[in-house]
């Protein structure tokens, strides 16, 4: 995962700062998987087995935003192989562990900056070429959606709580 986290990070960079040399964007980059990945947060996915599943969440939503970043740099169709990739990707977070629900809004971030596909105006972002980018988000928004309503309610089961019928008893369920 850090490995992926130095690549997305430098793609990232390159297209942010392209006038930079590209020694300090690598070595940017580098530094900051570095910190990443040694941070005492990771620790326990390290060394828990059961934290096997933000390891597998990490791994696929970083390779959903390398696709996406490589499917934002044709300008063709509105639903290119480099999206539909991304989608799949981000299923695959999104049920290998939760934390990855908030992607459409880490693309919304990418679209803004380093892409540049939604302008510095606001006004501006829901007219024009800018309208093809939200309307390629409404797959990723309705995977969200629906892994958060698989998330709530596999809580609730294991809380003891029926969505239909109210609370049961703990030895019910």
């Amino acid at each position: 995962n850090a490995i992926l986290l130095y690549v997305l990070l430098s793609r990232i960079l390159e297209r942010a700062a392209p006038s930079a040399e590209p020694w300090e964007r690598l070595l940017a980059a580098g530094a900051a998987s570095l910190l990443w990945s040694i941070h005492p947060t990771k620790a326990a996915a390290v060394a828990w087995a059961t934290k096997v599943s933000d390891l597998m969440a990490a791994f696929f939503f970083l390779c959903a935003c390398l696709s996406y970043l490589g499917g934002g740099q044709s300008q063709g169709r509105a639903w290119r192989p480099g999206i539909r990739a991304s989608s799949w990707l981000f299923l695959a977070s999104g049920l290998s562990h939760w934390t990855g629900i908030a992607f459409p809004l880490v693309l919304i971030l990418l679209d803004f900056y380093p892409l540049k596909r939604l302008g510095a105006d606001p006004v501006g972002w829901f007219k024009g070429p800018s309208a093809k980018v939200w309307i390629e988000k409404w797959p990723f928004l309705a995977i969200a959606l629906c892994l958060a309503v698989i998330n709530g309610h596999g809580k609730a089961q294991i809380a003891g709580i029926d969505l239909l019928y109210g609370l049961t008893h703990p030895m019910e369920a």
